[in-house]
């Protein structure tokens, strides 16, 4: 019933069974061919490891057969020559004796943002259920409706080609061109996600996750506001945790290995950069989400990226002072702010200027290895996977997979039995094992498990 409903959602979705391709003018699309479609892979693997067992090593996922390696790098097509980009990869793992069921799902963020990853899923979900309750043909009652929107057309509709509204660190990023770049965007999308499938970083990362209750947060948060100053916008939740997060991986992490994660990417930044100045300041990325700035968005299930990367950047200075409430406030204050400007006029200037030229995509994410990035973290506390029912009942567990990319940081909703939020870390092993020595860090933390 998991396979039947799958594909019965992927009718709703026929963006996942395109090709990534590019037009004349080196812009990259997704060509849907109902006569070639580009399947999605759909795997059903019989475990021999009961649910109890893997519960009890607390969802340890390298007791499964076989690891995500070869998934949650760059997408890129297998083999030295030919072969195309799938857009998705779906595992399902039946557990021992029928005691219970995996689900893996990785959906390249060239298609999805993290709304669109949570839409496909959730509409999946309901139509599991659906088919659950009307195994009975004659007594079928009718599937609701749902419209979705994969073109990322719908984005254009008020785009500008202003500038003031944009920051001068967003507007170099993008206005910034050259050889480079326009070759990279020329090349075909299967030789350049080779490219860069084959430069990502091999070294060691471990995955952390920590449980942080949400009065521990409430009240830190609190102790920010009170520290903050005077004039200083009310910090949500999102402000204090990426205050929070950038601190304390700073404070475990060597600055030696702040330099761009990928050699390759390290090797473009000395190669078409001016040899970079030794800098003062550390560099996190937060993902703002765009359609609710958008107000044309409002009724419309568009599921395509719709993401800013902003820039979050503090002086090295403050990282490594003690993590009182008014170090915090300070970086609070610039995420608030950060997220404030990224308001409608700045994103239908963003749109305007990143649509200009075909290259301006491989500018943005090229820009960022100009400077000492301390991690991503992305907010996804607002989709609740947890609630996701198939028809068996709600998950025990979810979160990314382990070893996913060096620096990257999720924001989860925990088990609704626990509350609060989980922190998907991916670290080095060596930060690792400083992050469960920090007594502030691990003040807020209830639990933890870790994967080397």
């Amino acid at each position: 019933m998991l396979e039947a409903s799958f594909y019965k959602t992927l009718e709703e979705f026929p963006v996942l069974a395109g090709y990534l391709k590019a037009d004349s003018n080196s812009r990259t699309y997704i060509d849907v061919d109902k006569d070639n479609l580009n399947m999605p892979e759909f795997k059903i693997t019989q475990c021999d490891i009961h649910f109890q067992t893997l519960k009890d090593a607390k969802f340890d996922t390298t007791l499964f057969p076989g690891l995500f390696s070869d998934v949650y790098t760059v997408p890129s097509p297998p083999g030295m020559f030919g072969g195309s980009i799938k857009m998705a990869l779906f595992h399902i793992y039946r557990f021992k004796d029928n005691s219970g069921i995996g689900i893996f799902s990785g959906i390249a963020h060239v298609v999805f943002d993290g709304y669109g990853y949570y839409s496909f899923i959730k509409r999946w979900a309901e139509i599991s259920v659906w088919m659950h309750d009307n195994t009975d043909s004659k007594k079928c009652n009718a599937l609701s409706s749902h419209s979705f929107v994969h073109d990322r057309g719908v984005l254009m509709a008020n785009k500008s080609n202003e500038i003031d509204a944009l920051d001068k660190g967003t507007y170099n990023a993008v206005a910034s061109g050259g050889f480079l770049f326009k070759f990279l965007a020329w090349l075909l999308p299967n030789v350049r996600e080779k490219i860069f499938g084959s430069s990502q970083p091999m070294s060691q990362v471990t995955s952390c996750y920590f449980h942080i209750p949400t009065q521990l947060i409430e009240s830190l948060r609190m102790s920010v506001q009170e520290a903050a100053p005077a004039n200083a916008q009310r910090y949500s939740t999102n402000d204090v945790l990426v205050a929070l997060i950038t601190i304390v991986i700073a404070q475990c992490t060597p600055m030696s290995d702040l330099d761009p994660q990928s050699k390759y990417a390290s090797t473009i930044s000395k190669v078409f950069y001016k040899p970079p100045v030794k800098s003062a300041e550390i560099m996190a990325l937060i993902a703002v989400n765009m359609r609710p700035r958008l107000k044309h968005l409002a009724n419309i299930t568009y599921t395509g990226n719709a993401i800013i990367n902003r820039e979050i950047v503090t002086p090295l200075e403050l990282l490594q002072m003690d993590p009182t409430p008014k170090v915090l406030a300070t970086i609070a204050s610039s995420t608030r702010q950060a997220v404030i400007n990224t308001n409608e006029q700045f994103a239908n200037q963003y749109i305007g200027i990143i649509n200009k030229k075909p290259d301006s995509y491989m500018r943005v994410s090229l820009s960022y290895t100009k400077k000492k990035r301390i991690a991503v973290i992305s907010n996804n506390s607002r989709y609740d996977f947890h609630m996701l029912d198939f028809g068996a009942g709600i998950p025990a567990l979810v979160r990314p997979p382990a070893h996913a990319s060096p620096s990257l940081v999720f924001i989860l909703p925990a088990h609704p039995d626990i509350g609060g939020y989980e922190l998907s870390f991916n670290v080095t092993d060596g930060v690792a094992k400083k992050l469960v020595q920090n007594k502030f860090w691990m003040s807020f933390v209830d639990s933890y498990v870790s994967t080397a």
